[in-house]
């Protein structure tokens, strides 16, 4: 039986190919290609050309056809899959088990910027279209591509936008959100914005709700508390710039603490995760060779914390005997640490999961309150936990 599936799905994937592809791609458009195929296949499969219960192409077909790598395949077939319009199955490939745009009850449009790739932001699409598509609401992400005015390209968006959907989550940041709230209120078209401020909801009557803004005074409280009870004196703080909206400098200073801020001597030569590490290395190494170490090391973000574990290491100092260490942590991804240090977490699934529930909720009661944010700041083997010690149980 299974051998008669096989033949029956090569059969009809080079039916397919002959018959020709259903989609191009446009590689100078602006638009990922992985959103193109994500949109070219759900065509695709609303319009019939692949049948409810039919498999599709396999991956090396799709990067045959379309001149694309396997790993924008295999991205765009996991948010298709997110959305319930296929399901993967062992040796049979991915098939189409929702072939009819009735059984979608809801769209949801979710915008974000063509600059934010980050691994973050897939975490959070990836949960926002799983819950969605568990409701049978679809979720439908486009990102903007930059001009080279550094202006927003909104060609993609209004094709979106001609579908009309349900509600519009407008992901971009705050300097860039007025012009493209604007179409949004020309063609009375719901929407919610992440992380506006309440001055924006008051000019915008169509804005739903806004999430709270991003107050690092509130985050930071905790973790400066305990460098005043940890009689801490000094402070390195490591981050990419000194406008980082993580900056602890105002409230230590405040508190009697000194702050140094270490200059990172990045370049375009950073073009991967290993030139990253050795690039902070090097610049936290020759911090080391001028001088004492300050009392504790804040590293606003968890790449750079990799960066200097090793150089600690080489120079024989430990944590928190010697230093202490907190961290930037984001919990969707990044890389792991091999000590439980203090961290401020972010966790991008349930941030997903959450304005997920906020939407399912809305379409409901017809009433919107964003979750609060995900970030916290957690104590770990720099400050333990009440009742803990460092290393172990009390």
């Amino acid at each position: 039986m299974l051998e008669l599936i096989l033949q029956a799905q090569s059969f009809d994937i080079i039916c397919i190919m002959k018959r020709g592809f259903p989609f191009s791609l446009d590689k100078t458009s602006g638009q990922t290609l992985t959103d193109q195929v994500v949109s070219g296949v759900r065509s695709a499969i609303l319009r019939g050309f692949w049948k409810e219960g039919q498999p599709l192409p396999t991956r090396k077909d799709f990067v045959r056809a379309l001149g694309v790598s396997g790993n924008v395949i295999q991205h765009a077939m996991a948010r298709l899959t997110a959305e319930g319009l296929i399901v993967s199955r062992p040796r049979l490939g991915c098939i189409v088990v929702r072939a009819s745009c009735h059984a979608i009850r809801r769209l949801v449009l979710e915008v974000s910027a063509g600059d934010d790739c980050s691994f973050a932001h897939t975490c959070f699409l990836h949960s926002l279209h799983e819950r969605l598509a568990a409701a049978h609401i679809q979720c439908v992400s486009t990102t903007l591509p930059r001009k080279r005015t550094g202006r927003f390209d909104y060609a993609f968006l209004e094709y979106e936008l001609s579908r009309r959907p349900d509600l519009v989550v407008v992901n971009v940041g705050a300097l860039e959100v007025e012009s493209l709230t604007r179409r949004l209120d020309r063609m009375s078209v719901p929407y919610v914005l992440m992380g506006a401020s309440p001055k924006f909801a008051a000019r915008h009557p169509n804005l739903l709700a806004t999430r709270t803004p991003f107050e690092p005074q509130t985050l930071l409280k905790p973790f400066v508390d305990d460098c005043c009870a940890a009689r801490i004196r000094s402070v390195l703080w490591v981050a990419w710039s000194e406008r980082d909206k993580l900056n602890p400098r105002p409230m230590l200073e405040k508190a009697g603490i000194c702050v140094e801020t270490l200059p990172l001597a990045l370049d375009e030569s950073c073009e991967n995760f290993d030139n990253l590490f050795a690039a902070v290395g090097a610049a936290f190494r020759s911090r080391l060779a001028c001088g004492p170490m300050c009392d504790l090391i804040f590293s606003s973000d968890d790449y750079l914390t990799s960066g200097i574990l090793p150089v600690l290491l080489e120079f024989g100092l430990r944590i928190p005997e010697d230093v202490k260490l907190v961290t930037f942590r984001n919990k969707g991804g990044g890389p792991a640490f091999t000590k439980s240090l203090a961290c401020i977490e972010n966790d991008p699934k349930v941030r997903g999961e959450h304005v997920a529930e906020d939407i399912l909720r809305w379409f409901k009661t017809g009433k919107m309150a964003l979750s609060a944010s995900t970030l916290a700041y957690v104590r770990g083997e720099t400050f333990p936990v009440a009742g803990v010690r460092a290393g172990g149980k009390a």
